[in-house]
């Protein structure tokens, strides 16, 4: 499965993964509800073209979320749209000392850096 992650413009990163992302070349820039229209019409092109089997599958949204579902609001891993950001700092907050080490290794921050982004988000 491919992932895409995207930078927003309001410091967000918008996470796009399923196994349609790379049948669908969407403005994933774009405001949720907006992108929702665009993943439907999407779908309505591809059941015409690959017939899709006649499953009642739907896009539904949250606040922060986009996922295609079946009746009964299944996830189909066909494409889920994520906007994250807080989430980073929860994921951070959970990981072990050697996690943390392994991370540190790939990403190093100064100490200052490290001191700057727990104030922020405490």
């Amino acid at each position: 499965m491919k992932i895409k992650v995207l930078n927003l413009p309001n410091g967000d990163k918008r996470i796009i993964s399923g196994n349609l992302l790379e049948q669908f070349d969407l403005d994933y820039t774009q405001a949720l509800d907006k992108l929702k229209r665009d993943i439907q019409f999407a779908l309505s092109v591809l059941s015409r073209k690959k017939s899709i089997e006649n499953q009642n599958i739907r896009v539904i949204q949250s606040e922060h979320h986009l996922d295609i579902v079946d009746e009964h609001n299944q996830s189909l891993d066909w494409l889920t749209v994520e906007d994250q950001w807080h989430g980073f700092f929860s994921i951070l907050s959970e990981l072990t000392d050697e996690d943390k080490k392994d991370l540190d290794e790939i990403f190093p921050l100064k100490q200052s850096d490290t001191l700057s982004i727990e104030k922020q988000h405490a």
